[in-house]
């Protein structure tokens, strides 16, 4: 957009908001209070671990198990372990989201 011409003001882009008219980022458009973004905040620091609890068990299950593998010369302790590392995964998440509940 062209600043205008010949009206003895320079371009200010406020101008583009008529009399009367609200901005969109103004307190009536609901826009986030301090507390939400707390919240926000809070809730991530609570949940983002979740994330790799997972995939963290399943690894650490694989490692275990191809560690004994490569020990005893034997091909099945990867699996076993990495299923076991896959249940250890689904009860700590378990746990983590019941201590969300109390």
């Amino acid at each position: 957009m062209k600043p205008p011409r010949g009206r003895g003001k320079s371009y200010n882009p406020s101008f583009i908001i008529e009399a009367g008219e609200r901005p969109v980022n103004g307190p009536d458009k609901g826009s986030p209070s301090k507390g939400s973004d707390a919240e926000f905040w809070r809730l991530m620091r609570r949940y983002v671990p979740l994330i790799g609890v997972m995939p963290g068990c399943i690894l650490a299950g694989y490692l275990i198990g191809a560690g004994l593998d490569h020990l005893f010369s034997t091909r099945y302790l990867t699996l076993v372990f990495m299923m076991l590392g896959f249940v250890a995964g689904i009860i700590q998440v378990i746990r983590l989201l019941s201590r969300d509940a109390e």
